[in-house]
């Protein structure tokens, strides 16, 4: 199958499943620091998200305790926190305080991060900053010398290396197992990764997911239903509703300036304060439905307590470990609001 006949077939599939458009997601990436593309990039392999964000928080942290700025940090700063706290074993503990394995080896994340950020910084190499690898996504011959630079580290496979990149700022799609799956079940095979970005890459041209993505972060109109359509915000979208009203003057006042003598293309202007006003005013009752749809699920769901909280029954007291365990009469509740039936007396 061709890779224009792969494009049309997943773009087709897409539009199936998306039937109201793609959703929009928020900005990521670090435009500014190589050094936090190559933290989330390798803490990403095989593990959970949450771990990333520790581990890249935790690196900021320690930065901003010395007076840097990690949002700032090329790879030869990232090399050089990692040789004052000791080398990159002890920088596993004390920079990141995570101590996960790379894919396939036994060494730790932060060994193989810390041999790809010193050979990327090389001289032979020459890439420090973000702003250098986005300038070596246009040369082609350079960018394969780069990934090659990358890959040679053991560990680090191509998934790390797309990621890499679009933390980075370069546009394109990270392989993991969730894409491939994905893409496996549209065309009831796997594709190769040739086939793989060629499908996104068309897809993503013929969708317009750039254009609509600068409509739905940039129009004015957008930015307080984008905030409003999220599960925190949707107690928010009647309030909202103001903003339409505030648009309806203004195009009033506009329409009584072109009466008054003004410019006929300010009625373009008017037309856009319309328009957005209309959606302010049915953007209200949508999060008043989705509101009571996200309550009316809460409602149902039966509490829980994390793994992280549950015990064995003892004949004693209750241990001093559980002291995120306000016990009370017969509940036993954790922080996390969750409840279990509990015989464990009140303290005295």
């Amino acid at each position: 199958m061709c890779h224009g006949a792969v494009v049309a077939e997943f773009v087709e599939y897409v539009r199936t499943d998306f039937p109201e458009g793609i959703p929009l997601l928020p900005n990521y990436g670090y435009p500014d620091s190589l050094a936090l593309c190559a933290v989330d990039s390798v803490y990403s392999l095989a593990a959970r998200y949450s771990g990333v964000i520790n581990a890249v928080s935790r690196y900021g942290a320690v930065r901003a305790g010395s007076g840097a700025d990690a949002t700032k940090d090329s790879l030869l700063d990232l090399v050089e926190a990692i040789d004052r706290v000791g080398g990159p074993t002890a920088a596993a503990e004390r920079l990141f305080k995570n101590r996960q394995i790379t894919p396939g080896t036994k060494r730790r994340k932060a060994e193989a991060r810390y041999g790809a950020a010193t050979r990327l910084s090389g001289p032979e190499v020459g890439i420090a900053t973000a702003s250098d690898l986005v300038a070596c996504a246009c040369d082609p011959a350079r960018l394969e010398r780069v990934r090659r630079a990358w890959m040679a580290e053991p560990g680090l496979g191509y998934a790390s290396w797309r990621y890499l990149l679009m933390l980075a700022g370069v546009p394109g799609v990270k392989i993991d197992r969730m894409i491939t799956r994905y893409v496996a079940r549209a065309f009831g095979r796997t594709l190769s990764k040739v086939e793989l970005e060629a499908a996104f890459a068309g897809a993503a041209a013929s969708l317009g997911v750039g254009i609509r993505d600068f409509l739905q972060r940039y129009m004015p109109s957008n930015i307080p239903i984008r905030a409003t359509r999220r599960r925190s915000g949707l107690k928010w979208g009647v309030p909202a509703m103001l903003v339409a009203g505030i648009y309806l003057v203004i195009a009033a006042g506009l329409v009584q300036w072109i009466g008054d003598g003004g410019p006929g293309w300010v009625y373009v202007v008017v037309l856009v304060c319309l328009w957005n006003a209309l959606m302010l005013a049915i953007n209200g009752p949508v999060t008043v439905v989705l509101l009571i749809g996200v309550r009316a699920e809460a409602g149902s769901r039966a509490p829980t307590i994390p793994r992280r909280y549950t015990f064995k029954a003892t004949a004693g007291p209750a241990p001093a470990q559980l002291a995120g365990l306000n016990c009370h009469r017969s509940t036993c509740r954790v922080r996390t609001a969750s409840s279990v039936p509990c015989s464990t007396p009140k303290p005295s």
